[in-house]
């Protein structure tokens, strides 16, 4: 019999390196596939298209006087305009936030249900308010004076005694409560505003109309204040018949909203005015800061009027179905069409390329159905003009697309 032959040496560890070296290079590409696949995916990416005017023209507002500041919103159409303006003193547009905290602190409790007993600290600062001109209204020591008639004297007739009522009805002092009008205004992004104190008689207190129309449209939510808005007169408790300092109020189709003015500031207004576009009724909000000139409230309220006025000229308004594509989805290799979840009608000036909106965008790295929502779109107002959603589904990337 035979002996068998066997593999050289050499050769048997040839084929063994090989082997080892197939075992190792699929071990690590296991290895290499395994931390992959658990890495989280990237996150998708939306792009959403510029809505541009249909028409683009190169009118804008007027220009108001020289000297004085503007800024308008139409809250119903998340739409506003607000050249930029620096902070200046602000009069007594500054009780507007006192009595916007006002309302805050007392929240669903019934207007009437909180009342102050004039003090004689009270009386002291209402004769110094005499003494130095300021605005107020008649008090009496022991009288007592609940949230409807401290608002109404506070809108209609800027009463300053008022207003300090107001800043310590709720147990604060008035430092307390100036702290709390700073704390709203920031949340409100209200960027450019600083109170130091309620009734606005210090210079101190800055604002520009930007800020105060952002405001002026929480305010007018409160039914009290569009009612307080809409007096010329009202009668007071001791202080009997007061009438409002706010301009044109009752004409040209304004409901008010509050004025202000010192030697400094100039003249102030913050107008609410009903005007009809498309056939609807819209409520207009504009302030102006720094008129100068006669009683200086006038011109202030003509030059809110002028600007409101202009509106309808300088309006572009643009139809969206839902069935739209107004942008995309991208995610690992696929691209998912994007509409609005409702058709939707957007506005814009005539004099600007493309209506000024953000989107804010869920994180997106895992599979989803059609018709869900991924994204929002903010108007210029930052309110939600309307949610994006996918036409089709958004699949998991396979396994051979993550690996490659």
């Amino acid at each position: 019999m035979g002996k068998e032959r066997s593999i050289n040496r050499p050769t048997r560890g040839l084929l063994y390196r090989l082997f080892g070296g197939f075992v190792g290079f699929t071990f690590a590409a296991v290895l290499i596939s395994a931390l992959t696949l658990s890495e989280a995916l990237p996150v998708a990416e939306v792009k959403v298209s510029d809505f541009k005017p249909l028409v683009f023209t190169s009118q804008k507002f007027p220009a108001p006087p020289r000297g004085m500041s503007f800024g308008l919103s139409i809250p119903s159409l998340h739409l506003g305009y607000f050249p930029p303006a620096k902070p200046v003193p602000m009069a007594s547009l500054t009780k507007l936030m006192t009595a916007y905290v006002a309302l805050r602190l007392l929240g669903d409790a019934p207007l009437g249900s909180k009342c102050e007993t004039v003090s004689a600290a009270d009386v002291a600062a209402y004769d110094h308010e005499v003494a130095t001109g300021q605005s107020r209204v008649e008090i009496a020591l022991g009288e007592v004076l609940c949230i409807p008639d401290l608002i109404k004297g506070l809108i209609v007739h800027s009463a300053g005694d008022y207003a300090l009522i107001l800043s310590h009805l709720f147990g604060t002092s008035t430092s307390a409560f100036v702290a709390k009008m700073n704390e709203t205004a920031l949340l409100l992004g209200m960027e450019n505003t600083t109170y130091v104190e309620p009734t606005g008689i210090n210079a101190h207190n800055v604002s520009n109309p930007k800020d105060q129309v952002i405001l002026a449209g929480r305010l007018m939510q409160y039914s009290i204040i569009r009612e307080a808005a809409r007096l010329q007169s009202v009668v007071l408790p001791v202080a009997g018949l007061v009438k409002s300092f706010t301009p044109l109020l009752g004409r040209y189709h304004v409901i008010g909203l509050k004025s202000g003015r010192t030697d400094i500031a100039g003249g102030c207004d913050v107008m609410a005015r009903r005007i009809t576009l498309d056939g609807k009724i819209r409520l207009v909000l504009v302030a102006v800061f720094g008129a100068r000139g006669g009683d200086v409230l006038t011109p202030a309220g003509q030059a809110a009027l002028m600007e409101s006025q202009a509106i309808s000229t300088l309006l572009s308004t643009r139809r969206i179905s839902k069935t739209t594509i107004v942008g995309a989805l991208s995610w690992e290799y696929q691209i998912v069409p994007l509409t609005f979840s409702h058709s939707l009608v957007l506005h814009s000036w005539v004099f600007e390329k493309r209506l000024q909106t953000h989107v804010v965008t869920k994180q997106i790295n895992s599979a989803l159905p059609t018709n869900s929502v991924v994204a929002w779109v903010y108007g210029p107002d930052n309110r939600i003009l309307g949610t994006l959603r996918t036409t089709k589904a958004l699949h998991s990337p396979s396994l051979w697309q993550r690996l490659a």
